[in-house]
């Protein structure tokens, strides 16, 4: 067992990353909006215990399908979840205007950030809402399903195919056809591509939340979002003890 990859390391390393992130943003001014320190309240214990089977379940598969590099695997999965972390507290903190519950479409899953930690996460919060994890790659497609299987993840199903696939949108309704489709990605595609390829899941499609690094900021700049109909909600960012990640969250353009 890789130890950075225990339920106990996996909960540490979130810790840590909390208090630098309290620390740091003191009396910082910046156009991004830092996450509220009020936001980042502990988990349960059980959902560090159902990380650690996932990301030991990801190291595994990685040994037979390239989901992540295989230089340092241990550090990527670990990052991968505490980014997914981030962006299921940022899920939880945001204010909704109904109370529908949300179908997530996470786009290019790949080892199944941010989907499936999100997944795990919001469970424990019971509430409700779908998962469609997308990939192209039938080999990471077949992990996923394995990976939804072990982890017993209700209202979860794997689309193998192309995120622009009209077919994606057949697989939603089904999923969710009261629901309120949300999509999130990490290190899916350019901002341009994804919004382009998310036209098929229009207008159903009611919010994206994109997780970049520094230089996926400029993506959004420059009119991309308001070609594709959308506008940039907001920018939250959360500063890890070594790094800083953004979420970016776009909305539907109205008029």
């Amino acid at each position: 067992m890789s130890s950075i990859l225990s339920r106990d390391q996996i909960k540490e390393a979130w810790e840590i990353s909390v208090g630098h992130h309290r620390v740091s943003i003191i009396g910082t001014v910046s156009r991004e909006t830092y996450l509220d320190p009020s936001f980042l309240n502990p988990l349960p214990d059980k959902v560090w215990a159902r990380l650690e089977l996932f990301a030991l379940d990801v190291l595994d598969a990685n040994s037979r399908v390239n989901l992540v590099s295989r230089k340092d695997p241990e550090r990527q999965i670990l990052d991968n979840i505490l980014d997914s972390v981030f962006l299921a507290v940022v899920l939880r903190a945001v204010p909704r205007e109904t109370p529908n519950p949300s179908l997530l479409l996470d786009a290019g899953s790949g080892s199944g950030v941010p989907g499936i930690p999100i997944k795990l996460i919001l469970e424990e919060d019971q509430i409700q809402g779908g998962l469609i994890l997308v990939d192209s790659v039938q080999k990471k497609a077949r992990v996923l399903s394995s990976l939804v299987s072990k982890l017993d993840l209700q209202s979860t199903e794997v689309f193998g195919d192309r995120f622009e696939n009209p077919k994606l949108a057949e697989l939603c309704q089904k999923l969710g056809p009261d629901f309120d489709w949300i999509l999130c990605s990490k290190a899916f595609a350019s901002t341009e591509n994804t919004l382009a390829w998310s036209e098929a899941l229009k207008p159903r499609l009611k919010a994206a939340y994109l997780i970049k690094g520094p230089a996926g900021l400029a993506e959004v700049q420059g009119g991309i979002p308001k070609k594709y109909g959308w506008k940039v909600a907001q920018t939250y960012s959360f500063r890890f003890p070594h790094r800083e990640s953004f979420v970016i969250e776009l909305t539907p353009r109205i008029g």
